[in-house]
């Protein structure tokens, strides 16, 4: 398996669909409270638009869900 990315999947515009529909589902997930859908979807939404904005270098640091994210305990 490569690390490297493809041109064409992992385009910007890929990515940041892909972040949009991971919203979309976020909004609806059965699995989580009202609050954590509503913060997991604007974590998706904020990538997106990082993205689109040319921001492919790093995470937004300091979000609500940055310990979701990697993996914390809060939710």
């Amino acid at each position: 398996m490569s690390a490297q990315l493809d041109v064409f999947r992992d385009s910007p515009q890929a990515q940041a669909a892909a972040y949009r529909e991971a919203a979309l589902t976020a909004r609806v997930d059965p699995y989580w409270t009202e609050e954590q859908r509503a913060a997991r979807e604007r974590y998706y939404l904020a990538e997106a638009a990082r993205i689109e904005n040319g921001g492919m270098s790093a995470p937004i640091t300091g979000h609500e869900n940055a310990r979701w994210q990697a993996g914390g305990k809060e939710f």
